[in-house]
């Protein structure tokens, strides 16, 4: 699954977790904890996915430097750019950035849920006070 379908999917995902009414208010809010942890963990999955991916190019970019350096007698950084503009590595740096975002997306995404227990809180205050 690629970082956008992935997006796609934790957007639906969490526009479900974040559907607050008074019918659901009590049940959400014993979900919450739940909810978090399972958001923490896709973001830390996410992450390391975006180390794997880094570490991926550092090779790439090494094992072509090795390849190249008998060949043609050019400065280490001229060649990392011509490196870096092969479509291996174009591919690559855009995966990287793809996560990134999709890493940037869940970063938000459990700052929301470190919030919500307050909204929820101040919800039902509300609630109580209209009963009154």
């Amino acid at each position: 699954m690629t970082p956008q379908e992935k997006l796609e999917q934790y957007s639906k995902e969490i526009t479900e977790d974040l559907k607050l009414n008074e019918m659901v208010i009590q049940q959400k809010s014993f979900e919450i904890p739940q909810r978090k942890h399972y958001w923490v963990t896709k973001l830390i999955l996410e992450t390391q996915e975006l180390n794997r991916l880094e570490r991926k190019k550092k090779a790439l970019e090494k094992t072509a430097l090795e390849k190249q350096e008998p060949l043609v007698q050019m400065s280490t950084a001229s060649m990392k750019n011509v490196i870096a503009n092969t479509k291996p590595m174009q591919e690559i740096t855009q995966e990287i950035e793809d996560q990134k975002m999709l890493v940037e997306y869940l970063n938000k995404v459990e700052k929301i849920f470190a919030y919500i227990t307050n909204d929820v809180k101040n919800i039902v205050e509300i609630m109580q006070l209209q009963v009154l």
